[in-house]
């Protein structure tokens, strides 16, 4: 039975330190398809270790943590891979004109996450190079889990009828800016939606709610909890949730 569980345990961490490795191709492939360059070196390794011609590196820096939303299924085990984007050229010009090319292709990929954060002198100094400009970018990485045994309902089934509504929402930013690629949850309900380009969301049958109810925000890497009143809300007038990024 021990030998059963140890290699079941190996499997497991064969099969997530592939899914790093096929992010790794994944992403190498985005940039080359994005930059579409014959002579685009890619490097994972650490910045500045690449000179020679005109490159990215996608250097992978931190795994953080990433919660689940909640289904009815068992959640998967996940977490983010942060990764610093650099570029390098013999024209500077040219390195500064491949980030930036880059960073508003990611900004625009809902399922990345783009962090415009300053890295330290001194992690400059651990990769041994002078500052540079760099962004972070966090990809997803998921681990799907087996359902487990369930026993059968011994309980006859028992069905509250209630209003049903539609719920339509957008997320803004510090002035009021359009935040995409957002989930939205109600955690209550187990029911989730990303938000579109406007940064509008649609839940087309939920309860009436009486009471101010909780959603789950989570975007750039980061996860709020926010209470709405309950109220009508249309395609015109959508329910309006506020968050100040700046303030986390």
């Amino acid at each position: 039975m021990l030998r059963v569980y140890q290699h079941t345990q190996t499997a497991a961490l064969f099969t997530v330190i592939c899914m790093f490795d096929q992010i790794d191709h994944q992403l190498s492939r985005w940039v080359s398809s994005i930059l579409d360059l014959p002579s685009l070196t890619i490097s994972l390794q650490p910045p500045g270790t690449a000179t020679d011609g005109c490159g990215v590196s996608l250097y992978l820096q931190d795994i953080l943590p990433d919660p689940p939303a909640r289904t009815t299924k068992r959640a998967p085990l996940q977490v983010l891979l942060r990764y610093v984007v650099t570029t390098w050229a013999e024209d500077i010009q040219e390195a500064h004109r491949l980030l930036g090319v880059l960073v508003f292709a990611a900004l625009d990929k809902a399922e990345y996450t783009v962090e415009l954060v300053p890295q330290t002198a001194a992690v400059w100094s651990s990769f041994g190079v002078p500052p540079q400009p760099a962004f972070l970018l966090l990809v997803p990485a998921r681990f799907p889990r087996s359902e487990p045994d369930v026993p059968m309902v011994a309980q006859p089934l028992v069905i509250h009828s209630g209003l049903m509504v539609s719920l339509y929402g957008k997320l803004v930013g510090p002035g009021d800016k359009p935040i995409k690629g957002a989930r939205i949850e109600l955690p209550a309900l187990q029911m989730g939606h990303y938000t579109d380009t406007q940064g509008c969301f649609h839940f087309a049958s939920v309860p009436d709610m009486p009471t101010a109810t909780l959603l789950s925000v989570k975007t750039r890497g980061r996860e709020f909890e926010v209470k709405v009143k309950p109220g009508p809300s249309s395609l015109d007038e959508p329910l309006l949730i506020h968050v100040d990024l700046l303030d986390q």
